[in-house]
This record gives structure tokens, sequence and C-alpha cells, in this order.
């Protein structure tokens, strides 16, 4: 047995759902350093994870879908963000980053993200991530400077290497120094 038709036409209704007058899509994505580091007051140091919240916000008027976020500093692959977004809602994901060496050599690290997501008509709308929802300013982490070793002291008075200081040995509260 197949479908029936309905003889009758004109009982049928159909359902029509109005789209905004003004018809106006937008995300936003910014991205935020969610921890600190393991060094003094909080410096991010070799081998420390940064843990990164990006919050993707739903700016237009329109729900969103297929939401993606792309952060090649984090994985080669886009984010699948699960769901949709409804316009004015918001929804966070929280990725890791693990701190390298030529980051400590960098003296921080640097990056922005990008946030793509579907309109119900088939539209595109994307955003790169800043520091508010209002621009796209890369997040920036500061590290902690590498150690600087002085390699000669000479204390005769005349303000040049008359003290042995190691710049950057505050950030490491556990050391200990043997000369």
């Amino acid at each position: 047995a197949g479908a029936e038709l309905d003889p009758d036409l004109t009982n049928n209704t159909s359902t029509v759902t109005p789209l905004p007058e003004n018809i106006a899509p937008a995300v936003a994505l910014v991205k935020k350093v969610s921890n600190t580091g393991s060094g003094l007051k909080g410096v991010f140091l070799l081998g420390d994870e940064i843990e990164y919240s990006f919050i993707i916000t739903n700016t237009g008027n329109l729900t969103l879908n297929n939401l993606t976020l792309t952060d090649l500093m984090l994985s080669p692959t886009p984010i699948s963000v699960p769901g949709t977004l409804a316009p004015g809602a918001s929804v966070t994901v929280k990725r890791t980053y693990v701190i390298k060496q030529s980051d400590v050599a960098n003296g921080k690290v640097i990056n922005t993200a990008t946030v793509t997501a579907k309109d119900p008509i088939g539209g595109t709308v994307t955003d790169k991530s800043g520091s508010e929802v209002t621009n796209d300013n890369a997040t920036l982490t500061e590290l902690e400077a590498a150690f600087k070793i002085p390699n000669v002291i000479t204390p005769n008075g005349d303000g040049k290497n008359d003290v042995f200081y190691i710049d950057g040995l505050a950030a490491y509260p556990e050391n200990n120094l043997i000369i």
C-alpha cells in the first residue's frame, strides 16, 4: 500500500515561517586565555598549557547552524561545534595549547581563530577572533623571558657587571642556584 492522495484539495493548509524584515545573519568570535601559568604571578613557562575559551555569539537575527571553529595552532582540521545558535545566544568551546621552546624564544604566543556558520537561507557567516565582540585583535599571551646568565662579573664599581644577577630566575621559585 502506498501513500493515499487527498481528493479534497480545498482543506490543505501550509505553515509559513516568516523571516525577519531585515535579514542580517552575523556571528562574532572572542578568544581569551582562561587560566594562568605555573610561573611567578601566573606567568606561562615552557611546557605549560594555555587554556583558550572561544566564545561564539550569534550577533544576527537568524538562527545559525553548522558552526565550525578553525584555529590552526590548535588543530589542523576545523573543530565542529554541535547544535544551533539562536539570535543573541552564545556557546563556549575550550581547547588547550602546550607552550613550546620556540614560543619561549619569541617571548609570546600570538594567534587568531575563525568561526564559520550557516544561516537557514543557505548563506555563510564568518568572523575572525578578537579580544571583544567588536574587534579582531589577535590573542596575545606574554611568556617569561628566557634566562639571561652573565658570563662575566667585574665588581670594580664601574656600573657594568658589578653584580651577578640571573634575569628570569624569579619565575622558577623552586630553583636552587649553586655557584
